[in-house]
């Protein structure tokens, strides 16, 4: 009798453990590319920003083409970036509004200021290594075109647009588009989490981001295994001393990131991209002297942020 409650208990488990749900292996995450690959992403960008009472809505879409130079022996890859394509409109005091897919007839509704200022910059080859993390080692090339395009500007409307677009059209911002993660250096499982912090350095002083990474799930869809990845990230802005104007103060009063990326585990690459931001910094500044007395000018500027990446074939259209 002993023997038989020995054996319906031991079957018990076995029906249990044969009924539980499975747990998600550990999986790698890293790029995986070869000499002579073609990725194309598709970056759509929708910023508002409100200061004082200016609100200026910018849509940038731009189709990066990134094609590998060479791999490394310990998998570091070299990479030539260009675009494919750029779009862009802007609604505000230096109204912008072009697009490189425009042909014939249809490029007629590209604004001549605009095409001056973000037409040459098709042309523009940019470099980039990156190890198999995702970490971007060295990344050049964007910044130094821009500023060749502005010192090539005929018009105070072009230098206008110039200086509301460039930094989109910077080597950080480039980072920012292609470094939205680092993976870890070990196998992950669900639920695992890690953390990475950028610095990018601006006029004013330095805005640094604290990213926060979650695994969520992996699973396959249409016979790919893919891993999707919650993220989330606050901001501060550290004026500097020695290039932000005198007497000016900065406080951010809010700045979140929160959205998620899914990643084709066994291809090694990127597949898309959601991401909201939002923006909120307090800015105090000498304002114009009143007789004998000191005066302030003191406003609140606002920034929204929709950013969505994904990858396109090779034959895919540049935009929808």
């Amino acid at each position: 009798m002993k023997k038989l409650l020995t054996c319906l208990t031991l079957l018990m488990c076995l029906v249990l453990v044969a009924f539980e749900e499975p747990k998600s292996d550990a999986v790698t995450l890293r790029w995986k590319l070869e000499t002579g690959q073609l990725l194309r992403y598709r970056s759509e960008l929708i910023q508002t920003q409100k200061t004082g009472d200016t609100l200026v809505t910018t849509r940038v879409g731009v189709v990066l083409r990134q094609v590998v130079r060479g791999i490394s022996k310990d998998g570091v890859v070299s990479m030539d970036l260009t675009h494919d394509a750029i779009r862009m409109s802007v609604d505000g005091p230096a109204p912008v509004n072009y697009d490189s897919t425009r042909k014939g007839g249809d490029a007629k509704f590209n604004d001549l200021e605009s095409t001056k200022v973000l037409a040459p910059l098709l042309d523009v080859r940019a470099s980039m290594t990156m190890d198999p993390t995702g970490k971007i080692i060295e990344l050049k090339g964007m910044s130094e075109a821009m500023e060749k395009v502005e010192s090539s500007l005929e018009t105070d409307s072009q230098r206008r647009i110039a200086e509301g677009i460039k930094h989109l059209f910077h080597d950080d911002a480039l980072r920012q588009i292609l470094e939205y993660n680092v993976f870890p250096a070990k196998s992950i499982a669900v639920d695992s989490t890690w953390s990475r912090k950028v610095e990018i350095e601006g006029s004013f002083g330095t805005m640094t981001v604290e990213y926060d990474y979650a695994l969520t799930r992996v699973e396959k869809r249409g016979g790919i295994r893919v891993a999707d990845i919650a993220l989330k990230a606050k901001t501060t802005v550290e004026k500097d001393k020695k290039t932000a104007p005198v007497g000016v103060s900065i406080h951010t009063t809010a700045a979140e990131l929160a959205g998620s990326m899914s990643f084709a585990i066994d291809s090694g690459r990127m597949t898309r991209l959601v991401a909201d931001s939002s923006l909120t910094m307090r800015v105090t500044m000498p304002g114009p002297p009143a007789k004998d007395l000191e005066t302030e000018i003191e406003f609140e500027s606002e920034a929204t942020m929709h950013q969505v990446i994904a990858l396109l074939g090779e034959g895919d259209p540049a935009f929808e």
